[in-house]
């Protein structure tokens, strides 16, 4: 098992993400709260970019916003997986405006917040 950290350290908004909470589910375990936290940032980087390729086809929006709302739950980060939510439910919806560019702000605040994260425990 990984080296256990001060939960202390890991003080963040919850809205944007809950380090305390991943590391609950991870059992403390830094070597694969570090995996988690590295394929995350992966996968949400670009990720509003990508759904907005998909505005054209509505079926596959939904489907891909249900996929990053996934990743995102896993996370803990609320604020980007209700914005994942509410496309994914309003994909399917004729005529109603999908928030691309709030997922994109509020993605982009979770990558910031995963990134300074794990900077906490490479210092």
């Amino acid at each position: 098992m990984g080296e256990k950290r001060g939960r202390t350290a890991y003080i963040m908004d919850p809205q944007i993400f809950d380090p305390v909470e991943l590391l609950d589910l991870v059992g403390d375990d830094q070597t694969l709260l570090h995996e988690v936290v590295d394929i995350a940032i992966e996968q949400i980087h670009g990720q509003a970019a990508v759904l907005e390729t998909m505005l054209e086809d509505r079926v596959r929006l939904a489907r891909s916003a249900h996929l990053l709302r996934g990743v995102l739950l896993s996370l803990f980060a609320e604020e980007a997986t209700a914005i994942a939510a509410s496309i994914e439910a309003n994909a399917v919806r004729p005529g109603i405006k999908v928030e691309i560019d709030a997922l994109d702000v509020a993605l982009a605040r979770l990558e910031t917040a995963l990134r300074r994260f794990r900077t906490t425990w490479t210092e």
